[in-house]
Protein backbone atom coordinates (compact mmCIF):
# COMPACT_ATOMS: atom_id res chain seq x y z
CA UNK A 1 0.00 0.00 0.00
CA UNK A 2 1.00 3.19 -0.60
CA UNK A 3 1.43 5.82 2.21
CA UNK A 4 0.52 9.67 2.30
CA UNK A 5 3.47 11.52 1.56
CA UNK A 6 3.56 13.69 4.32
CA UNK A 7 5.90 16.96 4.04
CA UNK A 8 4.13 19.83 2.03
CA UNK A 9 6.38 20.97 -1.45
CA UNK A 10 5.51 24.86 -2.61
CA UNK A 11 3.54 24.98 -6.16
CA UNK A 12 4.93 26.79 -8.55
CA UNK A 13 3.22 28.51 -11.68
CA UNK A 14 2.80 26.92 -14.84
CA UNK A 15 0.65 27.73 -17.62
CA UNK A 16 -1.08 25.28 -19.99
CA UNK A 17 -3.47 26.22 -23.25
CA UNK A 18 -6.80 24.78 -22.93
CA UNK A 19 -10.37 24.74 -24.89
CA UNK A 20 -13.20 26.06 -22.79
CA UNK A 21 -16.72 25.16 -23.45
CA UNK A 22 -19.94 24.10 -21.26
CA UNK A 23 -20.18 20.87 -19.74
CA UNK A 24 -22.89 18.59 -18.26
CA UNK A 25 -24.95 19.09 -15.74
CA UNK A 26 -23.68 18.39 -12.37
CA UNK A 27 -25.16 15.38 -10.34
CA UNK A 28 -25.86 16.09 -6.69
CA UNK A 29 -23.69 14.07 -4.36
CA UNK A 30 -24.41 13.32 -0.64
CA UNK A 31 -23.72 15.26 2.37
CA UNK A 32 -21.36 15.39 4.43
CA UNK A 33 -20.92 16.24 8.13
CA UNK A 34 -18.32 16.70 10.77
CA UNK A 35 -15.72 14.06 12.09
CA UNK A 36 -15.29 13.45 15.69
CA UNK A 37 -12.34 14.10 17.06
CA UNK A 38 -10.07 13.18 19.98
CA UNK A 39 -6.80 14.10 21.87
CA UNK A 40 -5.58 10.44 21.40
CA UNK A 41 -7.09 10.05 17.88
CA UNK A 42 -9.86 7.83 18.96
CA UNK A 43 -13.04 8.46 20.93
CA UNK A 44 -14.89 6.69 23.53
CA UNK A 45 -17.50 5.06 21.93
CA UNK A 46 -19.96 3.90 24.12
CA UNK A 47 -22.77 6.66 23.26
CA UNK A 48 -22.17 6.56 19.48
CA UNK A 49 -25.15 4.89 17.17
CA UNK A 50 -24.36 1.99 15.51
CA UNK A 51 -25.18 1.91 11.33
CA UNK A 52 -26.41 -0.21 9.51
CA UNK A 53 -24.47 -2.60 6.87
CA UNK A 54 -23.54 -0.48 4.24
CA UNK A 55 -24.22 2.84 4.83
CA UNK A 56 -22.50 5.71 4.48
CA UNK A 57 -23.82 8.32 6.30
CA UNK A 58 -20.85 11.03 6.11
CA UNK A 59 -18.16 12.31 3.68
CA UNK A 60 -15.60 12.45 6.57
CA UNK A 61 -12.44 10.73 6.07
CA UNK A 62 -11.46 9.65 9.47
CA UNK A 63 -13.20 6.72 11.34
CA UNK A 64 -15.40 6.90 13.72
CA UNK A 65 -15.72 4.53 16.81
CA UNK A 66 -19.16 2.58 17.75
CA UNK A 67 -18.37 -0.02 20.38
CA UNK A 68 -22.06 -2.13 19.62
CA UNK A 69 -20.47 -1.38 15.63
CA UNK A 70 -17.37 -3.12 15.79
CA UNK A 71 -17.51 -6.15 13.14
CA UNK A 72 -13.84 -8.06 14.06
CA UNK A 73 -12.87 -11.49 14.24
CA UNK A 74 -10.83 -11.24 17.55
CA UNK A 75 -8.72 -14.28 18.86
CA UNK A 76 -7.19 -13.79 22.48
CA UNK A 77 -3.87 -15.41 23.00
CA UNK A 78 -3.74 -16.22 27.00
CA UNK A 79 -0.86 -16.92 29.22
CA UNK A 80 -1.44 -19.92 31.05
CA UNK A 81 1.38 -21.05 32.92
CA UNK A 82 2.06 -21.32 36.42
CA UNK A 83 3.11 -17.93 36.52
CA UNK A 84 -0.50 -16.54 35.52
CA UNK A 85 -2.17 -18.66 38.00
CA UNK A 86 -5.89 -20.08 37.95
CA UNK A 87 -6.99 -16.72 39.53
CA UNK A 88 -5.15 -14.23 37.22
CA UNK A 89 -6.05 -16.21 34.10
CA UNK A 90 -9.95 -15.57 35.31
CA UNK A 91 -9.11 -12.07 35.75
CA UNK A 92 -7.88 -11.53 32.63
CA UNK A 93 -10.84 -13.45 31.10
CA UNK A 94 -13.32 -11.32 32.92
CA UNK A 95 -11.20 -7.83 31.80
CA UNK A 96 -12.08 -9.60 28.25
CA UNK A 97 -15.58 -10.35 28.80
CA UNK A 98 -15.90 -6.85 30.39
CA UNK A 99 -15.30 -4.86 27.43
CA UNK A 100 -17.33 -7.56 24.97
CA UNK A 101 -20.16 -6.52 27.05
CA UNK A 102 -20.56 -3.29 25.06
CA UNK A 103 -20.19 -5.22 21.58
CA UNK A 104 -22.48 -7.22 19.40
CA UNK A 105 -21.10 -10.84 20.07
CA UNK A 106 -22.58 -13.27 17.52
CA UNK A 107 -22.08 -15.49 14.27
CA UNK A 108 -24.30 -12.70 12.27
CA UNK A 109 -22.91 -11.43 8.79
CA UNK A 110 -22.55 -7.01 9.67
CA UNK A 111 -21.53 -5.45 12.45
CA UNK A 112 -21.23 -8.22 14.49
CA UNK A 113 -17.89 -9.09 16.10
CA UNK A 114 -16.61 -12.66 17.20
CA UNK A 115 -14.02 -14.25 19.91
CA UNK A 116 -12.28 -16.90 19.88
CA UNK A 117 -9.69 -18.26 22.78
CA UNK A 118 -6.26 -20.05 22.86
CA UNK A 119 -4.34 -20.91 25.83
CA UNK A 120 -0.74 -21.55 25.84
CA UNK A 121 2.19 -22.17 28.22
CA UNK A 122 4.89 -25.12 26.88
CA UNK A 123 2.38 -25.61 23.92
CA UNK A 124 -0.77 -23.83 23.28
CA UNK A 125 -4.58 -25.14 22.71
CA UNK A 126 -7.84 -24.02 20.96
CA UNK A 127 -10.31 -23.21 24.28
CA UNK A 128 -13.14 -21.73 21.63
CA UNK A 129 -12.85 -21.65 17.79
CA UNK A 130 -14.58 -18.11 16.25
CA UNK A 131 -18.03 -20.47 15.89
CA UNK A 132 -18.63 -21.21 19.62
CA UNK A 133 -19.75 -17.99 21.08
CA UNK A 134 -23.38 -16.89 19.86
CA UNK A 135 -23.50 -13.62 22.39
CA UNK A 136 -22.05 -12.30 25.41
CA UNK A 137 -23.65 -14.38 27.50
CA UNK A 138 -21.50 -17.28 26.22
CA UNK A 139 -18.61 -15.15 26.90
CA UNK A 140 -19.25 -14.76 30.65
CA UNK A 141 -20.20 -18.37 30.90
CA UNK A 142 -16.84 -18.95 29.47
CA UNK A 143 -14.60 -17.05 32.00
CA UNK A 144 -14.80 -19.39 34.91
CA UNK A 145 -15.11 -22.66 32.48
CA UNK A 146 -10.98 -22.02 31.37
CA UNK A 147 -8.62 -24.15 33.88
CA UNK A 148 -5.24 -23.01 33.93
CA UNK A 149 -2.81 -25.50 32.19
CA UNK A 150 -0.15 -24.22 35.09
CA UNK A 151 2.84 -26.11 32.98
CA UNK A 152 6.04 -24.14 32.35
CA UNK A 153 6.89 -22.13 29.66
CA UNK A 154 5.77 -18.98 27.44
CA UNK A 155 5.18 -20.12 23.93
CA UNK A 156 3.64 -17.35 22.46
CA UNK A 157 5.06 -18.34 19.38
CA UNK A 158 2.50 -21.75 19.08
CA UNK A 159 -0.71 -19.10 20.48
CA UNK A 160 0.09 -17.31 17.57
CA UNK A 161 -0.03 -20.64 15.15
CA UNK A 162 -2.96 -21.93 16.63
CA UNK A 163 -4.97 -18.64 16.00
CA UNK A 164 -2.99 -18.39 13.02
CA UNK A 165 -5.31 -22.23 11.88
CA UNK A 166 -8.21 -20.73 13.77
CA UNK A 167 -8.67 -17.72 11.04
CA UNK A 168 -7.73 -19.78 8.14
CA UNK A 169 -9.85 -22.57 8.99
CA UNK A 170 -13.51 -20.48 10.08
CA UNK A 171 -11.95 -16.95 9.24
CA UNK A 172 -13.39 -17.13 5.49
CA UNK A 173 -16.55 -16.89 3.49
CA UNK A 174 -18.92 -14.21 4.55
CA UNK A 175 -16.01 -13.05 7.25
CA UNK A 176 -13.27 -12.95 4.75
CA UNK A 177 -13.86 -8.78 4.64
CA UNK A 178 -13.38 -8.76 8.79
CA UNK A 179 -10.11 -7.45 9.89
CA UNK A 180 -8.11 -10.18 12.05
CA UNK A 181 -6.99 -9.38 15.39
CA UNK A 182 -5.25 -11.46 18.25
CA UNK A 183 -4.81 -10.42 21.44
CA UNK A 184 -1.52 -11.65 22.88
CA UNK A 185 -1.70 -11.25 27.00
CA UNK A 186 0.81 -12.46 29.19
CA UNK A 187 2.09 -12.26 32.91
CA UNK A 188 5.50 -13.41 31.57
CA UNK A 189 7.88 -14.68 29.49
CA UNK A 190 10.76 -17.22 29.08
CA UNK A 191 13.31 -15.67 26.66
CA UNK A 192 15.31 -19.14 25.00
CA UNK A 193 12.52 -21.19 26.46
CA UNK A 194 10.24 -21.78 23.40
CA UNK A 195 10.53 -20.38 19.83
CA UNK A 196 11.05 -16.83 19.60
CA UNK A 197 7.62 -15.27 18.92
CA UNK A 198 8.40 -11.92 17.03
CA UNK A 199 8.76 -13.55 13.56
CA UNK A 200 5.34 -14.78 13.85
CA UNK A 201 4.17 -12.02 14.59
CA UNK A 202 5.48 -10.01 12.01
CA UNK A 203 4.30 -12.28 9.37
CA UNK A 204 0.46 -11.97 10.54
CA UNK A 205 0.88 -7.79 10.87
CA UNK A 206 2.75 -8.34 7.33
CA UNK A 207 -0.51 -10.07 5.37
CA UNK A 208 -3.12 -7.06 7.10
CA UNK A 209 -3.53 -8.79 10.70
CA UNK A 210 -3.22 -6.74 14.20
CA UNK A 211 -2.15 -7.91 16.81
CA UNK A 212 -3.03 -6.15 20.10
CA UNK A 213 -0.68 -6.80 23.19
CA UNK A 214 -2.01 -7.15 27.30
CA UNK A 215 1.14 -7.01 29.95
CA UNK A 216 -0.44 -8.31 32.95
CA UNK A 217 1.40 -7.63 36.09
CA UNK A 218 -0.18 -9.39 38.98
CA UNK A 219 0.52 -8.61 42.94
CA UNK A 220 4.68 -8.98 43.17
CA UNK A 221 5.01 -9.92 39.28
CA UNK A 222 7.06 -8.98 36.69
CA UNK A 223 6.42 -6.99 33.42
CA UNK A 224 6.76 -8.41 30.02
CA UNK A 225 8.93 -6.04 27.57
CA UNK A 226 8.58 -8.61 24.96
CA UNK A 227 4.89 -7.61 24.14
CA UNK A 228 5.95 -4.50 22.90
CA UNK A 229 8.03 -5.94 20.14
CA UNK A 230 5.22 -7.70 19.06
CA UNK A 231 2.05 -5.50 19.00
CA UNK A 232 0.84 -3.45 15.62
CA UNK A 233 1.46 0.30 15.98
CA UNK A 234 -0.53 1.74 19.01
CA UNK A 235 -1.76 -1.13 19.86
CA UNK A 236 0.09 -2.08 23.78
CA UNK A 237 -1.85 -1.79 26.45
CA UNK A 238 -0.28 -2.54 30.56
CA UNK A 239 -2.08 -2.72 33.79
CA UNK A 240 1.18 -1.79 35.57
CA UNK A 241 -0.09 1.54 36.35
CA UNK A 242 -3.27 0.12 37.66
CA UNK A 243 -5.36 2.75 35.34
CA UNK A 244 -6.34 -0.07 32.45
CA UNK A 245 -10.14 0.32 31.66
CA UNK A 246 -12.11 -1.59 29.67
CA UNK A 247 -12.55 1.09 27.20
CA UNK A 248 -8.71 1.34 26.24
CA UNK A 249 -9.36 -2.39 25.12
CA UNK A 250 -12.34 -1.36 22.90
CA UNK A 251 -10.45 1.95 21.63
CA UNK A 252 -7.82 -0.57 19.95
CA UNK A 253 -10.65 -2.55 18.59
CA UNK A 254 -11.95 0.60 16.48
CA UNK A 255 -8.19 1.31 15.78
CA UNK A 256 -8.01 -2.10 14.50
CA UNK A 257 -11.54 -1.72 12.79
CA UNK A 258 -10.42 1.33 10.88
CA UNK A 259 -8.98 0.09 7.46
CA UNK A 260 -9.05 0.44 3.66
CA UNK A 261 -10.80 -2.10 1.73
CA UNK A 262 -8.45 -4.35 -0.66
CA UNK A 263 -7.09 -2.52 -3.33
CA UNK A 264 -7.44 1.24 -1.96
CA UNK A 265 -4.44 3.23 -0.90
CA UNK A 266 -4.33 4.72 2.39
CA UNK A 267 -3.72 8.52 3.14
CA UNK A 268 -2.15 9.24 6.42
CA UNK A 269 -1.04 11.62 7.98
CA UNK A 270 -0.47 9.54 11.37
CA UNK A 271 2.86 9.27 11.77
CA UNK A 272 2.57 7.33 15.03
CA UNK A 273 -0.17 4.67 14.24
CA UNK A 274 -0.48 4.90 10.36
CA UNK A 275 -4.30 4.86 10.39
CA UNK A 276 -5.79 5.92 7.07
CA UNK A 277 -7.37 9.15 8.64
CA UNK A 278 -7.39 11.18 5.72
CA UNK A 279 -9.43 8.35 3.77
CA UNK A 280 -8.91 5.49 1.46
CA UNK A 281 -8.24 6.41 -2.53
CA UNK A 282 -8.54 3.80 -5.50
CA UNK A 283 -6.96 5.05 -9.10
CA UNK A 284 -8.90 3.88 -12.03
CA UNK A 285 -5.96 3.90 -14.82
CA UNK A 286 -8.92 4.17 -17.94
CA UNK A 287 -10.33 8.07 -18.50
CA UNK A 288 -13.54 8.73 -18.77
CA UNK A 289 -16.14 11.93 -18.90
CA UNK A 290 -16.43 13.64 -15.02
CA UNK A 291 -20.21 12.78 -14.65
CA UNK A 292 -19.13 9.08 -15.25
CA UNK A 293 -16.76 8.77 -13.37
CA UNK A 294 -18.58 10.23 -10.66
CA UNK A 295 -21.24 8.19 -10.94
CA UNK A 296 -18.33 5.34 -10.90
CA UNK A 297 -17.51 6.50 -7.46
CA UNK A 298 -20.49 6.58 -5.97
CA UNK A 299 -21.27 3.05 -6.86
CA UNK A 300 -18.39 2.11 -4.82
CA UNK A 301 -20.27 2.29 -1.55
CA UNK A 302 -20.86 5.90 -2.19
CA UNK A 303 -17.39 6.66 -2.59
CA UNK A 304 -16.67 10.13 -4.67
CA UNK A 305 -14.06 11.91 -6.36
CA UNK A 306 -11.33 13.51 -4.64
CA UNK A 307 -11.16 16.75 -2.84
CA UNK A 308 -7.73 18.35 -2.65
CA UNK A 309 -7.45 21.37 -0.23
CA UNK A 310 -3.54 21.62 0.26
CA UNK A 311 -0.01 20.72 -1.76
CA UNK A 312 0.60 17.69 0.70
CA UNK A 313 -2.91 16.03 -1.14
CA UNK A 314 -1.99 16.88 -4.56
CA UNK A 315 0.77 15.54 -4.53
CA UNK A 316 -0.62 12.09 -2.99
CA UNK A 317 -3.21 12.04 -5.65
CA UNK A 318 -0.33 12.66 -8.70
CA UNK A 319 1.76 9.51 -6.37
CA UNK A 320 -1.52 7.38 -7.34
CA UNK A 321 -0.93 7.95 -10.85
CA UNK A 322 2.21 5.46 -12.63
CA UNK A 323 2.49 7.91 -15.36
CA UNK A 324 2.55 11.32 -13.74
CA UNK A 325 2.33 13.53 -16.56
CA UNK A 326 -1.55 12.74 -17.32
CA UNK A 327 -4.36 15.27 -15.77
CA UNK A 328 -6.80 13.34 -13.28
CA UNK A 329 -10.54 14.54 -12.23
CA UNK A 330 -10.81 15.88 -8.99
CA UNK A 331 -13.92 16.80 -7.25
CA UNK A 332 -14.54 20.03 -7.93
CA UNK A 333 -16.88 21.37 -10.82
CA UNK A 334 -18.60 24.80 -11.51
CA UNK A 335 -22.77 24.52 -12.64
CA UNK A 336 -24.10 27.07 -15.05
CA UNK A 337 -24.49 29.63 -12.62
CA UNK A 338 -21.03 29.83 -11.26
CA UNK A 339 -21.02 28.26 -8.23
CA UNK A 340 -18.14 26.02 -7.30
CA UNK A 341 -19.16 22.47 -5.90
CA UNK A 342 -17.08 19.33 -4.32
CA UNK A 343 -19.04 15.85 -4.98
CA UNK A 344 -18.36 15.46 -1.10
CA UNK A 345 -19.83 18.53 -0.21
CA UNK A 346 -17.06 20.04 1.38
CA UNK A 347 -17.94 23.94 1.44
CA UNK A 348 -15.83 25.63 -1.30
CA UNK A 349 -14.90 28.26 1.38
CA UNK A 350 -12.83 25.97 3.14
CA UNK A 351 -11.48 24.49 0.39
CA UNK A 352 -10.30 25.95 -3.13
CA UNK A 353 -7.30 26.48 -5.67
CA UNK A 354 -4.75 29.77 -3.99
CA UNK A 355 -1.08 28.75 -3.58
CA UNK A 356 -1.16 25.61 -3.00
CA UNK A 357 -2.39 24.47 -4.99
CA UNK A 358 -3.46 27.08 -7.79
CA UNK A 359 -5.16 27.30 -10.69
CA UNK A 360 -2.51 26.59 -13.74
CA UNK A 361 -4.58 28.99 -16.31
CA UNK A 362 -6.94 31.40 -14.81
CA UNK A 363 -10.35 29.21 -13.21
CA UNK A 364 -12.61 27.02 -14.89
CA UNK A 365 -15.53 28.41 -16.76
CA UNK A 366 -19.34 28.03 -15.95
CA UNK A 367 -20.72 24.30 -16.81
CA UNK A 368 -16.97 22.92 -16.62
CA UNK A 369 -15.77 20.56 -14.15
CA UNK A 370 -11.91 21.00 -12.88
CA UNK A 371 -8.69 18.86 -13.46
CA UNK A 372 -5.44 18.20 -11.77
CA UNK A 373 -1.94 18.71 -13.32
CA UNK A 374 1.45 17.37 -12.48
CA UNK A 375 3.44 19.62 -15.35
CA UNK A 376 7.01 18.52 -13.45
CA UNK A 377 8.31 17.67 -10.76
CA UNK A 378 6.47 18.50 -7.46
CA UNK A 379 4.50 21.22 -9.20
CA UNK A 380 0.35 20.89 -9.16
CA UNK A 381 -2.42 22.74 -10.16
CA UNK A 382 -5.83 22.88 -10.95
CA UNK A 383 -7.66 23.63 -14.19
CA UNK A 384 -11.07 24.31 -15.79
CA UNK A 385 -11.94 21.40 -18.81
CA UNK A 386 -15.29 20.29 -20.52
CA UNK A 387 -17.18 17.74 -18.43
CA UNK A 388 -17.28 15.51 -21.15
CA UNK A 389 -13.25 14.85 -21.49
CA UNK A 390 -11.72 12.02 -20.68
CA UNK A 391 -8.95 12.10 -17.62
CA UNK A 392 -7.76 9.61 -15.53
CA UNK A 393 -9.43 9.79 -11.64
CA UNK A 394 -9.50 8.18 -8.37
CA UNK A 395 -12.70 7.18 -6.38
CA UNK A 396 -12.26 9.02 -2.46
CA UNK A 397 -14.09 6.87 0.23
CA UNK A 398 -13.44 6.86 4.74
CA UNK A 399 -12.06 3.63 5.69
CA UNK A 400 -14.48 0.86 6.46
CA UNK A 401 -14.70 1.20 10.60
CA UNK A 402 -17.02 0.89 13.22
CA UNK A 403 -19.39 3.48 11.87
CA UNK A 404 -19.00 2.09 8.06
CA UNK A 405 -19.40 -1.34 6.76
CA UNK A 406 -17.34 -2.59 3.72
CA UNK A 407 -19.14 -5.56 2.46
Amino acid sequence: MRLGLLAACLLSTATMALAQSDGWTVSDGWTASDDWTASDGWTDGRTSPSPSPSQNSSSSLGCGCSYPGLWLDVILVADSSSSMTQAGLQTLLSYIATASLQMSIGQQVGQVSRLGIVTYSDTATLRYALTDFKNTDDIINAVFNVRLEGNGGSNIEDGIRVALNEFEKNGKGNYSNRKKVIIIAASHYEPGGSTDPQQAAATFRGNGGIIITIEYVQNHGTTVPILDSLASNCSQLSNRNEDLRASDLLDKFCQANCFCSANWDPYSLDSKCYTPDNGCYSPVTIPAAWPLAQRYCAMQNNATLPTVCDGPKAIFMTSLLKNRNEAQWTGLSRSSNGQFTWDDKTPYANCYPDTNPKWLNGTATNGQAVAQLNPSGFVNGFFGAPQFTDYLYTCQNSPCSSTLYCS
